[in-house]
């Protein structure tokens, strides 16, 4: 329909698609921040010094300790120095000291 010659319709917005889009694009980026927060909760530190996170796939093993032929009292055995598993919701990796 035309009106003092000008269509009533002009076609779509590029602003306004341009918008939908980026509407769209923050809250799956939101989404993603907010689902990392949830899944990280259990391995940050936070401390005077600030933020720290502790990833248990990052960590660097200790190198076993080198026996000699005789073994020593420990032969054999394996002593367990970590948090208490460190998984996700583990009651003693949230509360181990800092």
């Amino acid at each position: 329909m035309r009106r003092n010659g000008y269509d009533s319709y002009h076609g779509r917005s590029r602003v306004r698609t341009f918008l939908k889009v980026l509407i769209v694009l923050l809250l799956v980026v939101l989404a993603v921040a907010v689902g990392a927060l949830l899944w990280l909760e259990p391995y940050i530190d936070y401390s005077a010094n600030g933020i720290k996170i502790n990833l248990p796939f990052f960590q660097q093993k200790e190198p076993a300790p080198a026996t000699g032929p005789g073994g020593g009292d420990h032969a054999g055995a394996h002593t367990h120095t970590g948090t208490g598993g460190g998984l996700p919701g583990d009651s003693a990796a949230q509360f181990r000291p800092l």
